[in-house]
């Protein structure tokens, strides 16, 4: 009987120790994938976090070299194109310098254009010709008595008595196409009109530009297109605009 009693006791304290080794490996492997999966989680949190600012950085560091990259190729492609344009426009035009005492003025203006001559009307009014021909490209006048020519620009120069009446000129020109008050290089002031002329009963677009001469008694200066429009010129505007831009008193 008694043996029968330690057997039962010492069964039943196996039966439970089994039973609760069973449990406890169970519970831990349950918890363990959940374990498991917090792990991975955070080590993809951390993963992610410390991944995110260098691939925006080197984004950026990418972005920032290309853009670099972009504006040194704009730059390069800028002053080559001016290279290119100061040397056509150089070889193009070939300038040559012009002095005259009587206006003292001067100017570069292309050869091929030839030499300039004078012309006088008495002493009230002075043309400046080339090509020689009568291809007037500036007048002066300084304001005294006109001879009648009828539709000649040029006589226009005797209207401009001081620089005021220059920068002025748009207000009184407002029905031009086009009117601007500009300096050039050595701080000449002039007005720029493009303007419509009835030449002879026929409406003819033309370019001039103003001037006051303050150190000649012919104060008035007109530099025109008018007459120049009459010989096969390329890129008149530009050139004419390029002998305004080098004029300057002497």
């Amino acid at each position: 009987m008694i043996l029968t009693v330690v057997l039962t006791i010492i069964t039943t304290a196996l039966i439970t120790i089994g039973a609760m080794n069973y449990w406890s490996k169970q519970t831990e492997s349950n918890q363990a994938p959940a374990e498991n999966v917090l792990q991975q989680e955070t080590d993809i949190k951390d993963t992610d976090l410390e991944s995110i600012p260098m691939l925006s950085e080197d984004k950026e560091e990418s972005s920032n070299t290309q853009s670099t990259a972009n504006e040194t190729q704009v730059v390069e492609s800028t002053e080559q194109d001016n290279q290119d344009e100061s040397s056509s426009i150089s070889e193009e035009l070939n300038l040559i310098s012009y002095e005259n005492k009587t206006l003292s003025i001067s100017f570069h203006y292309p050869e091929n254009w030839g030499e300039i001559t004078q012309e006088e009307d008495g002493t009230d009014h002075i043309a400046l010709s080339i090509f020689k021909k009568p291809i007037v490209l500036l007048a002066a006048d300084n304001g005294g008595e006109s001879i009648a020519r009828g539709a000649y620009w040029g006589d226009m120069a005797e209207s401009i008595v001081s620089q005021d009446y220059i920068d002025n000129l748009c207000n009184v020109k407002n029905e031009a196409e086009s009117c601007q008050i500009k300096s050039n290089q050595y701080g000449i002031k002039y007005a720029k009109v493009v303007e419509e002329v009835i030449k002879f009963g026929e409406p003819t677009i033309e370019t001039n530009y103003y001037i006051f001469n303050s150190k000649s008694e012919f104060r008035g200066l007109i530099i025109s297109t008018e007459r120049l429009v009459t010989v096969d010129i390329d890129n008149l505007e530009d050139k004419l605009q390029s002998l305004v831009d080098s004029f300057k008193f002497i």
